[in-house]
């Protein structure tokens, strides 16, 4: 509304007319986040910004399976205008091929999170599956050595990594 009433004001004054345009004193404004929750496609998830300052989009534990590069614009997508720099996956939310660095579903999933600035953090045990891959081993140390991306066993984890 404001933003049509600025639009009326210059308008008016270009054609010569006057209008009582409001004025906007910017020292007024505050912005504060705060969490909010978002039902869409059948699921809950949480913005919130209390993790060390960061804007973080937390899906539930329950849901749809994620984990192709659709998904992963599909929550992008959910975060537009939120300035969300955090995607929080539980692990029991991905497709069982996720973990499975032959498939490649892992990467293109990071890689495009990646290429619109966001880092993705999957939180649970995958301790099995990486005893049963020296590559997904190699790929979480590595991943998680970064620090852009991580693996975490648990949300407390979570809150001291980031």
């Amino acid at each position: 509304m404001a933003a049509r009433l600025n639009n009326d004001c210059i308008n008016a004054k270009r054609n010569g007319f006057s209008l009582p345009c409001p004025t906007l004193n910017v020292a007024e404004i505050r912005l504060e986040l705060t969490p909010y929750i978002f039902v869409g496609k059948g699921e809950i998830v949480t913005v919130t910004s209390s993790i060390n300052g960061l804007v973080a989009f937390e899906l539930a534990n329950e849901g749809p399976l994620l984990g192709t590069e659709a998904d992963a614009l599909d929550i992008l997508s959910e975060t537009y205008g939120t300035e969300t720099s955090v995607i929080v996956i539980p692990v029991t939310r991905l497709l069982p091929d996720f973990l499975q660095l032959r498939s490649g579903m892992a990467g293109a999933f990071i890689q495009k999170l990646q290429n619109y600035g966001c880092r993705l953090v999957v939180v649970g045990d995958i301790s099995a599956d990486v005893a049963g891959s020296e590559a997904l081993a190699a790929f979480v140390v590595e991943t998680n050595r970064v620090g852009h991306h991580m693996f975490v066993p648990d949300r407390q984890a979570l809150l001291e990594r980031l």
